[in-house]
């Protein structure tokens, strides 16, 4: 019974993420035409840079409630409630900590900045760009908090409906800012109202939370400086990932504009787009299985780790072969009909393309059981330190091959960890528990 009730809650947050990544692409999709339509390229365009910044620490998730969503799992399923709530609350205690820091340094550089010369905003004022940023600073902290709340959720054994949650939370302030859009081309309007969707979002899942795990208050009451310094380290290097990430995706993007063409740029980027849309299928899959590694590694069931790593690993390489000959035979049309003939998947890059997403893909999944149970620190910072090579390497390699160098060394990257994963942190070896980790 144990067996098909994890299966089924498993089938729950498949389901509960794709309708997350519905939200995600369908709020990309609707929102720039209705935004440019209500305010112009030129507002449109100020407001992205604006948002640009605030938007990306909000996605970034600090590392703080990932680790602590794991933690917490561990600790409900094997019955240390107190050590739970010293978890929650000493997470609560730093993210208090992290975001008066945050509001107060930022907020000072914010109104202390010329930010009409340093950016390029249209019509915005400044006065209207301070406001702005200023309410989307305060709304990346309520995230952290609403992403706390989320951690609850799992510990209290919804891991679909924290899913739910978070990906309602993103439809309602994507649904705010437009509507404020529509009523003003004040943009202060839409950053208004894109923090009180957040607020009042995290109200209603906070009186949830009570009804359904009153045994889970939200206060300072079991801090512990201990418990900080303990997560403090963990989450920080869980947080290189995201940040490595953007630098893997972005970078080269950047690296190009500045050493090559503007045809180049083109379709390095949109290559990348449409081969990556394999990452965010596996992502769809990975972020399903890890609260499952981390419900049966708290209860020290290592035959089911073992067993839920099988499985995960058998559709993840069932999707890689599905991702990579598909794009290998039709990557070309898909190219050509997506772009109107301008972007055609160009060889040996679209197939140096392909196979780094695959490698990314695999090291990805094997990566999952590891970070569920915060045993992930080696790993992301390898990953960092390779994303700022890679990011040398690759201003060198674009000036003397352009933009199939610049693949190439993509390719040389998440190849490493994939082998370094295999090797040295292999996830199978965890049903076997080591305290030196």
């Amino acid at each position: 019974m144990a067996q098909s009730y994890s299966i089924r809650r498993l089938g729950s947050t498949m389901g509960a993420q794709a309708y997350s990544q519905l939200v995600t692409v369908g709020v990309q999709l609707a929102s720039v035409p209705l935004l440019i339509a209500f305010w112009g390229a030129d507002r449109y365009g100020g407001w992205l840079v604006l948002a640009a910044i605030p938007i990306y620490l909000t996605l970034s998730d600090f590392g703080f409630t990932f680790i602590a969503k794991n933690e917490m799992v561990m600790q409900a399923v094997s019955g240390r409630h107190e050590g739970m709530l010293r978890t929650y609350h000493s997470v609560f205690a730093l993210l208090s900590l992290v975001g008066v820091a945050l509001v107060a340094v930022l907020g000072m550089g914010i109104w202390l900045a010329p930010l009409d010369s340093i950016f390029a905003l249209g019509p915005i004022t400044q006065s209207q760009a301070r406001l702005v940023l200023s309410l989307l600073m305060v709304n990346v902290v309520a995230t952290q908090f609403f992403l706390l709340y989320c951690a609850g959720v799992r510990a209290a054994g919804r891991p679909a409906a924290e899913v739910l949650w978070g990906a309602t939370g993103k439809l309602l302030e994507a649904v705010a800012i437009v509507v404020g859009a529509s009523l003003s081309s004040n943009v202060v309007v839409a950053a208004a109202g894109s923090l009180a969707a957040r607020l009042v979002c995290m109200a209603c899942l906070a009186f949830w939370l009570n009804r359904i795990a009153p045994a889970l208050p939200l206060s300072y009451r079991q801090a512990d400086r201990n418990e900080v310094r303990r997560l403090f380290s963990p989450s920080i290097s869980y947080m290189l990932v995201s940040l490595s990430n953007a630098v893997m995706i972005q970078g080269p993007v950047i690296i190009l504009g500045m050493v090559a063409t503007p045809v180049a740029v083109v379709t390095f980027a949109t290559t990348r787009t449409l081969t990556r849309m394999g990452t965010s299928a596996a992502n769809l899959i990975n972020f399903s299985f890890s609260p499952e590694y981390s419900r049966l590694w708290g209860a020290q069931n290592w035959n089911g780790f073992l067993r839920l790593e099988k499985l995960h690993l058998i559709i993840g390489a069932a999707g890689i072969v599905v991702y990579a000959l598909g794009l290998a035979l039709l990557g070309d049309w898909i190219m050509r009909l997506w772009t109107h003939g301008v972007v055609p998947a160009e060889q040996p890059f679209f197939g140096l393309m392909i196979a780094a997403v695959a490698a990314e893909m695999a090291w990805a999944a094997l990566f999952t059981p590891i970070a569920a149970i915060n045993r992930h620190m080696k790993v992301s910072n390898l990953f960092g330190a390779l994303s700022i090579v890679a990011i040398i390497a690759c201003y060198m390699l674009a000036i003397v091959g352009g933009i199939s160098a610049v693949g190439a060394a993509i390719v040389v990257v998440h190849a490493i960890m994939l082998g370094y994963i295999i090797v040295w942190a292999n996830p199978f070896r965890l049903h076997r528990p080591h305290p030196d980790d």
